[in-house]
C-alpha cells in the first residue's frame, strides 16, 4: 500500500526535518508495516538515521532513491559502483 503525508512548515526540523508531531503520528507507518519511507526533499546523513530510529523503517530521499534505480538499471560493473556511491 501507498500512503501520502504532507507538512507545511515555515523552516525544516534540523534533526528529522519534519516536526515530532508527525513523528509521534508515526502509526502510519507502523500500522501499515511500511519497508521503506521516501521523502521528496534531500535528508542529511544525520536526519535520515534520526528518522530510521524513530520509524522502525529503512528512509530514503529523492536523490537515493534515482540513484538506487540507476543503480538497478546498470549494465556494467562501473556503471553500477558510479549509481551506488551515495548508498
Amino acid at each position: 500500500m501507498v500512503d501520502r503525508v504532507l507538512q507545511s512548515r515555515e523552516r525544516p526540523e534540523a534533526a528529522t526535518l519534519i516536526g515530532s508531531g508527525k513523528l509521534k503520528n508515526s502509526r502510519t507507518v507502523e500500522g501499515e508495516e511500511a519497508d521503506v519511507v521516501i521523502f521528496d526533499h534531500d535528508l542529511t546523513p544525520t536526519q535520515q538515521r534520526n528518522l530510521e530510529r524513530t520509524l522502525g523503517c529503512k528512509v530514503v530521499d529523492r536523490t537515493q532513491l534515482i540513484l538506487d534505480i540507476f543503480a538497478r538499471r546498470a549494465r556494467t560493473r562501473e556503471g553500477q559502483l558510479q549509481s551506488s556511491w551515495r548508498s
